[in-house]
């Protein structure tokens, strides 16, 4: 459900989709935001739809295995998931999202 058009997030060296499509099609920008916290540690936050609200809470647990990562809502349909950690740490992160969104996505559109 990501765009074709992807933007370089500098600081993780990883391309991330410029939308992401809801549960009905319809295109939500990701608005990536791009935070440098230290040396080491950055924090990433993309928003996505509150489609995927579910699916982001029950992976909240294990995302933060890898790296901190909390979701909150930010407007009627639209939710920020963010990541903190090293770049390898939210690489890790973002590619274990966007497969859950990927995945969950595609079952809701076979139903």
């Amino acid at each position: 459900p990501g765009s074709d058009e992807t933007q370089l997030v500098e600081s993780i060296k990883i391309q991330i989709p410029v939308f992401y499509k809801d549960i009905k099609d319809k295109l939500v920008p990701t608005n990536v935001t791009d935070t440098r916290i230290d040396v080491n540690t950055t924090k990433i936050s993309i928003n996505v739809s509150k489609d995927y609200q579910i699916e982001m809470t029950m992976k909240v647990p294990m995302l933060n295995t890898v790296c901190r990562t909390s979701c909150k809502e930010l407007t009627a349909g639209v939710m920020t998931v963010s990541f903190t950690g090293t770049m390898t740490q939210i690489r890790q992160a973002f590619l274990l999202f966007h497969s859950a969104i990927v995945e969950d996505y595609n079952r809701r559109k076979v139903k």
